[in-house]
């Protein structure tokens, strides 16, 4: 499964275009409809880093 197909069935979205605003050894950042970035990780170490970086920015806004 591509990153459009991964966006367009988790968040149902329908992605028009994307584009790549840049990557690291960790992850890679889209551009999607000019509009939403996504970040995909590349490997399980920093998916999990990802997964706890993404919940201390959800407690923060709280």
């Amino acid at each position: 499964m591509d990153i459009k197909e991964i966006i367009e069935s988790e968040f149902g979205l329908i992605v028009h275009d994307i584009f790549i605003l840049g990557q690291g050894l960790d992850s890679i950042a889209y551009l999607v409809n000019n509009e939403y970035i996504f970040k995909q990780s590349k490997h399980d170490e920093a998916r999990i880093n990802l997964k706890k970086r993404d919940t201390g920015i959800k407690l923060s806004k709280r």
